[in-house]
């Protein structure tokens, strides 16, 4: 809530200084930033403006559709545990779930962990971590149900990536495009390449007096 109050305050500030900077790059740049294809839109580039506001639709669309989908597998797996190896998965986390897709039951993992080292937790014989499966091909089926719901919980951080990648890529266009149209008294902004010890490539937004 607190990051959603900050973006909209950070919007109705720049919306209402977008007169005054519509024709700098540094402007565009900023406003596209926060909401790609905005200054592209205010520069007459509707067909851009339209790509990138598609674009950023379609990523969250994906974003929350993968999320979705991964919460409703988590469920199936969490339930499936339940119903063929008795598993309490209430207040579990993720080391849990992976020791039931690999160990037949808490005896086994015990076993092994005892074999491992004395600093390997162990289960023991609380009620409330205890399992079997009723055969291995159903532990095999819990594995593959879990390997899902987590490969779908990597597809919705990929998205949120990618729109990473749509803020900065409209950001660059809308800089770039208001320097190519030279308006009169723009600041010298530009975009340049640079490099360091530390890092071999990058950009960095430049002002020339």
């Amino acid at each position: 809530m607190r990051l959603r109050a900050l973006f909209i305050a950070i919007l109705v500030v720049f919306s209402g200084s977008a007169p005054a900077m519509a024709a700098s790059p540094f402007g565009a740049f900023v406003r596209s930033l926060l909401v790609p294809g905005w200054a592209q839109s205010g520069n007459n580039q509707s067909n851009a403006a339209t790509r990138f506001l598609v674009a950023e639709g379609i990523l969250w669309s994906g974003y929350f559709g993968m999320t979705a989908v991964s919460s409703i597998r988590e469920e199936n797996y969490r339930t499936y545990a339940s119903a063929h190896a008795g598993a309490s998965y209430q207040g579990k986390g993720g080391v849990y779930f992976d020791d039931l897709g690999f160990y037949m039951n808490q005896q086994q993992h015990d076993l092994f962990a005892l074999v491992d080292g004395a600093d390997e937790d162990l289960y023991g014989d609380q009620s409330d971590n205890t399992w079997e499966w009723d055969q291995d091909a159903s532990r095999k089926r819990y594995r593959a149900l879990r390997n899902s719901a987590r490969s779908a919980e990597r597809s919705a951080l990929f998205a949120t990536g990618l729109v990473l990648v749509n803020h900065l890529v409209a950001a660059i266009h809308a800089a770039r495009t208001a320097e190519g149209d030279g308006f009169a008294g723009a600041p010298a902004w530009r975009l340049e390449p640079f490099a360091s010890r530390r890092i071999t490539q990058g950009l960095s937004l430049v002002r020339r007096f």
